[in-house]
């Protein structure tokens, strides 16, 4: 297979509609969530991972943030960044180890908006033994 210096990179987004409390109010937004998986190389198929990979993500999303109170979920002021961290968090504990995928993705990269130009992300490392 050959390889490139550059990463790779595969992702998804997942839109969700959800009501946060701003300044007392409740506030109905539409938010979308973008996972990415970054590669050094790719793997035997020719793919940084099975985008499968991702299908817990939405499922997650589509059970604990859709159609949710944002703020019962996140235990605090629902920002983005805050949303953001909770989904760092889900995704560490329950994304597949980088021993499911040992030459696959080096990180996960995730990000949340509530509108086209504001959004809040984090990346998280994998690393590989």
């Amino acid at each position: 297979m050959t390889t490139s210096r550059a990463p790779f990179r595969i992702g998804k987004t997942f839109p969700f509609e959800a009501t946060r409390t701003l300044n007392g109010a409740p506030d109905g937004h539409s938010f979308w969530a973008k996972v990415t998986l970054v590669a050094d190389q790719l793997t035997g198929p020719g793919f940084v991972a099975d985008f499968g990979e991702l299908s817990p993500v939405k499922q997650y999303i589509a059970a604990a943030l859709d159609h949710r109170l944002l703020d019962d979920v996140v235990g605090g002021a629902p920002t983005c960044e805050a949303i953001a961290d909770h989904l760092l968090a889900w995704c560490r504990e329950f994304l597949p180890p980088p021993a499911v995928y040992p030459a696959g993705p080096s990180s996960v990269r995730g990000r949340v908006g509530d509108s086209r130009t504001a959004r809040a992300g984090w990346s998280l490392a994998c690393p590989h033994d």
